[in-house]
């Protein structure tokens, strides 16, 4: 799906072509007597073409999330995964490893919390996140090496809250093997745990 053709012409030209194309996927399965609706998303993430005016990723993002909440249908219980390629809060979903040089580069997050927001979503690490564990667990690494991100997260409908559940013990804090294919992402999974301890 274009997404790219909804926005300003300013803003289009300013966007690679591999962002254009939408990057979402969406699946359901039953558990538990529930209908579960899956999405895998992976957030555009370009730099400015030369000679355009403005950063590429940041406007793709927008209008990514601006044409999603438009064409979403929405589910009851809704578990929502993948590259967002954004940083929602500095404080927690960054760790700055050396100093940076240039000052932070604010993106517009509104469209992306609207989107959550509409699909009562909530971010599922950040909500059982519990300091007493350790810090805030990062699955990516700057290809420079200066800072770690939470760019990959899992989210899930607010209907979910008792059923799904991330183990910080996946992610890298337990030096894990790298999956067999490229990537320099460390993997997080989330699990759905029935009610009932007895049922699988």
């Amino acid at each position: 799906i274009n997404w790219q053709n909804t926005m300003a012409p300013v803003s289009q030209n300013a966007i690679e072509q591999d962002s254009i194309y939408g990057k979402w996927i969406v699946s359901n399965f039953k558990w538990d007597n529930k209908q579960i609706h899956v999405a895998s998303i992976y957030a555009p993430t370009c730099v400015t073409k030369p000679g355009t005016i403005g950063i590429g990723a940041h406007i793709a993002r927008k209008g990514f999330w601006e044409f999603l909440q438009d064409r979403w249908a929405q589910h009851e219980y809704l578990i929502v995964g993948g590259d967002t390629n954004n940083v929602p809060d500095i404080a927690f979903d960054k760790r700055r490893l050396k100093p940076r040089i240039t000052p932070e580069i604010i993106e517009d997050m509104d469209p992306y919390f609207k989107f959550l927001h509409t699909n009562d979503l909530v971010d599922t690490y950040a909500e059982q996140y519990d300091p007493s564990l350790g810090p805030v667990v990062m699955a990516h690494k700057s290809s420079k090496g200066t800072s770690e991100s939470r760019l990959d997260k899992w989210f899930h409908s607010t209907p979910l809250a008792d059923f799904a559940w991330i183990d910080p013990s996946t992610h890298s804090s337990t030096n894990a093997p790298p999956p067999p294919f490229q990537t320099d992402h460390y993997p997080i999974e989330l699990t759905l745990h029935a009610p009932d301890p007895n049922k699988k």
